[in-house]
């Protein structure tokens, strides 16, 4: 039963499929938390007086969708 699970073409494209998106969830929940670190830095420190209060919203805007798409990737189900 085994030998014959790992000679199915079919099973073997799924088995393929589910290892690559789990590489590519964990690459890009490694990417989306280090460019989180990153924003959270840079959030007040490259806004001038004049224009602070759009650029801060600008970078809390893209903060907030990044956060969203952290949690949606990292939530165990």
């Amino acid at each position: 039963m085994a030998a014959s699970l790992f000679t199915d073409k079919e099973t073997n494209n799924w088995l393929k499929a589910c290892l690559a998106l789990n590489i590519t969830k964990d690459g890009l929940a490694y990417f989306l938390e280090t460019e989180l670190k990153r924003l959270k830095t840079v959030v007040g420190s490259s806004c001038g007086p004049s224009d602070r209060p759009r650029c801060a919203s600008r970078i809390w805007l893209r903060y907030w969708l990044i956060q969203s798409a952290y949690n949606m990737i990292t939530q165990q189900r």
